[in-house]
């Protein structure tokens, strides 16, 4: 056996990365939302024999019964727009949520982008 690898160490790890994306799902992050669709969100489920469908739904009816979320769509949506008219993020952060901080600069950075992507003509 290589003294390297560490089952339950590898285990423990592939749990802390699922938990960390549902909270940041729970919390509205879009960056995690999106997360939440994709192949990577089935590779980590793959990981630990969960269901990524029936995980998926589980965090989809928490979402729903308002479990958590920190952030809402609204009110990315209004940063969003602000920041858009020329308001520097630090001002957009204070008006719309009321405090500064990194965290919530790159949950905003990430929404950006989304909605940035989302907005892009298709190339065809």
């Amino acid at each position: 056996m290589n003294e390297y690898w560490d089952p339950n160490g590898v285990r423990e790890l592939v749990i802390a990365i699922v938990e960390q994306g549902v909270e940041d799902v729970m919390k509205g992050d879009p960056g995690a939302i999106a997360w939440l669709d994709s192949r990577g969100f089935e590779h980590w489920c793959a990981w630990l024999n969960i269901d990524p469908t029936a995980a998926r739904e589980s965090i989809q009816q928490r979402r729903r019964e308002g479990g958590n979320i920190k952030y809402n769509e609204a009110d990315l949506r209004r940063a969003y727009e602000l920041h858009k008219r020329g308001v520097s993020w630090r001002n957009v952060m204070f008006d719309v949520f009321g405090y500064y901080s990194e965290t919530l600069r790159t949950l905003l950075f990430r929404y950006n982008q989304q909605r940035n992507q989302s907005a892009a003509p298709e190339a065809g």
